[in-house]
């Protein structure tokens, strides 16, 4: 199944906090999907400043003491204060709000995304924060004296694979769930693609996981629309074969709006998907078989979707001004493509000529050329329509070639070739 990214990040497990804590749900918007945060007032006092002076809102915009521990209460903010995830909406907010690893593994804090109340693996008793440059780790001392244990904060997290840091994968996994593209994620978060591109792939697997568990669509004879895509994949190993096909079934449920898709090699994987994603009781809808209402398990898909078809399909509404794709039939768009096909090779008929006078010259140049007994072969037609443009843009490619030979009827494509 599918799911939103911005729900994986808020189904993310989150341990519990070892204060007893009051909750107090409120809702907001974060990266304009509609999430539920939950604030965190801590039972115990801490508006009152630590008797170290160490404040907790001010921390990050200092180097952070080497050797500093600070005491488990100091990480949680006054009931009022610090930064929120519901209050981060754009780049410039995040930049803003958390603009160190400091601040963001506050956030994470609050936000419960990293554990907050470790246990000593050795003697049990809980650990201290210490900062370490722009790294943190919990650390045990001994009572005597001497270290027990230590382990990162990012152990046993989303996080704990940050190599380049928390602050670059969250910001990372924010960015990715605004869609943005990957050329701009690494400009901003200063990244390899190669880098980014395993991130991601670790950002769908968690979104694989969770939707493990939910629960199929449709039923009591609900409407669920069905359609299947051929994608090519690329294989980008060093000893990659040739591109391979994927056929991808995916599925939407009309009244809820959840949807599914799975990876499909056969007509059997196919119905396995569609059995265990729709509820037995349900209606697929489709917008290219003759019957446009099939009840699940009855009779296979018979036609592939493709990215040609369904385009097709859109351009067939839209000139026949039809009320909806059920109301068409696999014939009418295959004679409605037909009838685009034969006015394509209608002379006149595609793209305007880019360089009228250009076209003009070189027919004329290879007209007394011919009648001169000279020969015009393909490699000359190109230098010379190089040297006859005006535009420096011009690069005289062979699709260019072939298009100005079809056009004036130099290569014939039927019934033999006239050579150049």
């Amino acid at each position: 199944m599918l799911m939103s990214p911005a729900s994986a990040l808020h189904y993310m497990p989150r341990p519990a906090p070892r204060l007893e804590i009051d909750y107090h749900p409120s809702y907001s918007e974060t990266f304009g999907k509609a999430v539920k945060t939950i604030p965190i007032k801590p039972t115990v006092s801490l508006n009152r400043a630590p008797a170290n002076g160490f404040d907790l809102n001010t921390f990050g915009q200092n180097k952070p003491d080497r050797k500093r521990k600070y005491d488990d209460n100091e990480l949680w903010p006054a009931e009022d204060g610090g930064v929120w995830l519901s209050q981060i909406n754009t780049w410039e907010d995040f930049k803003q709000l958390v603009p160190d690893e400091w601040s963001c593994v506050k956030l994470l804090f609050r936000e419960q995304m990293l554990r907050s109340d470790p246990l000593c693996p050795k003697c049990g008793r809980i650990m201290k924060l210490r900062a370490r440059g722009a790294a943190f780790e919990w650390r045990c001392r001994r009572p005597g004296g001497g270290d027990c244990a230590s382990r990162s904060i990012k152990r046993d997290s989303f996080f704990e694979d940050a190599r380049a840091g928390i602050r670059k994968k969250f910001a990372h996994l924010l960015m990715w769930i605004h869609t943005q593209k990957p050329s701009a994620i690494s400009k901003e978060i200063e990244l390899s693609l190669k880098c980014l591109h395993e991130q991601r792939a670790e950002f769908r697997s968690v979104c694989t996981r969770i939707t493990y568990g939910y629960p199929r669509l449709g039923g009591n004879g609900a409407l669920v629309e069905v359609g299947t895509i051929d994608v090519q994949h690329r294989d980008l190993s060093p000893h990659g074969t040739s591109n391979q096909t994927l056929t991808i079934v995916a599925g939407c449920d009309l009244n809820s709006n959840k949807s599914f898709g799975k990876v499909v090699t056969n007509s059997s994987d196919l119905l396995k998907a569609l059995s265990d994603n729709i509820e037995p009781d349900s209606i697929i809808r489709t917008n290219i078989f003759n019957e446009p209402y099939i009840p699940v398990n009855e009779q296979e898909l018979r036609i592939r979707f493709t990215d040609g078809g369904k385009s097709a399909i859109q351009q067939f509404r839209e000139k026949l001004g039809q009320p909806s794709d059920d109301t068409s039939t696999a014939h009418d768009v295959e004679e409605w493509l037909d009838d685009q096909a034969k006015r394509k090779r209608l002379l006149g008929a595609g793209r305007r000529v880019r360089d009228d006078k250009l076209e003009n010259d070189l027919v004329t140049w290879i007209c007394e050329r011919r009648a001169s007994g000279q020969a015009v072969s393909r490699s000359l037609l190109q230098k010379q329509a190089i040297k006859m443009s005006t535009d420096p843009s011009f690069k005289a490619s062979n699709g260019w070639l072939e298009s100005f030979l079809k056009r004036n009827k130099m290569v014939q494509l039927s019934e033999g070739i006239f050579l150049i």
